[in-house]
């Protein structure tokens, strides 16, 4: 079956949407022999019990949120060597700023070079503070005792599907 469309179809004398296959619809039987039609309520209430039963569980929402937290701790963590690396470049970068607003204020000469060169070294410096203050300094949590985390590489299993 390929794409899905929902048309008015009749139960009985009632006339209610339903689903059916938009290939069969559109390019006709030879195309697609599915001339199966459902009804949109009854499809839509027995996939949302289906979510809330195997999607919507405690298990498959932990599991979500730890891996979620794992890949946030990833991204802020920052090993020693390169804490103390960071914490010297932001220092450096300082003293440039510094130095480079002191040529400003007592050069004769244009100031677009050193007001770029400012520019340039304040935009770094920012964000060099932004990763020491995200990672502030730590190594991620450790889970629970007793609870082991999953690898980062597993990811959460993706269903296939089927096309006509």
């Amino acid at each position: 079956m390929g794409p899905t469309t929902a048309i008015n179809g009749k139960v009985g004398r009632a006339t209610v949407k339903a689903y059916t296959s938009a290939y069969h619809r559109d390019r006709g039987a030879t195309v697609c022999d599915s001339s199966l039609l459902r009804p949109v309520e009854s499809l839509n209430s027995a996939s949302v019990s289906w979510i809330r039963e195997k999607v919507l569980s405690q298990k498959v929402v932990t599991e979500a949120l730890r891996y979620v937290r794992q890949l946030l701790d990833a991204r802020t963590y920052v090993r020693e060597g390169e804490l103390a690396r960071l914490r010297e470049d932001a220092d450096r970068l300082g003293g440039e700023i510094d130095r480079l607003v002191q040529a400003l204020a007592t050069s004769n000469d244009s100031p677009q070079a050193i007001v770029h060169a400012i520019g340039s070294r304040k935009r770094r410096l920012t964000a060099l503070e932004a990763r020491l203050r995200g990672s502030g300094g730590h190594q991620p949590p450790s889970p629970p005792p007793g609870e082991r985390r999953a690898p980062l590489t597993e990811r959460p299993q993706r269903h296939a599907r089927r096309e006509c």
